[in-house]
């Protein structure tokens, strides 16, 4: 079920289970630094994210995904580092958003993870569109087409 939270948007069911699955590590496991704290703290912020998406009463804690940032900043884990910078942008605010989403594009751009590439580039588009910056929002909105062709995500599309 973990595996899940890397794709696509949570049903109500998911996210009952995936809040139940983190519970159980919570409870079950002393998570103290290093690897698994990292993954957990991405896997959590994400369904915080998630969740806040739907319901804007869901705080999100930055401090997890701060320390997945700075883990794999430090142990060279490219695709969860450009994650939790993705995630990280998509919960801050303009300027602040779009820095980190271009990291996360820049660091990204190192992996074949086309699903994450074109949710970025989505991203940097609909900001761009909010500050009436269209010609960047039609560049960044078209590289978002071509990886979902990519990796054949019509949803998202």
């Amino acid at each position: 079920m973990l595996q899940e939270t890397d794709r696509g948007w949570f049903t109500d069911w998911k996210w009952h289970s995936a809040s139940k699955v983190i519970k159980t590590i919570e409870n079950t496991y002393n998570i103290k630094d290093g690897k698994e704290r990292a993954y957990y703290s991405l896997l959590k912020y994400q369904l915080q994210f998630r969740q806040n998406y739907i319901n804007k009463n869901i705080h999100v804690e930055d401090s997890l995904i701060n320390y997945s940032i700075l883990y794999y900043s430090n142990n060279e884990d490219t695709r969860n580092l450009a994650l939790s910078y993705y995630l990280k942008g998509r919960t801050s605010k303009n300027k602040e958003a779009i820095r980190y989403l271009k990291k996360s594009e820049f660091i990204a751009n190192k992996t074949n993870n086309n699903s994450l590439k074109m949710r970025i580039c989505g991203a940097i588009s609909t900001i761009n569109v909010d500050n009436e910056d269209y010609k960047t929002a039609l560049t960044y909105g078209l590289k978002s087409i071509e990886y979902g062709k990519k990796v054949n995500d019509n949803e998202t599309l």
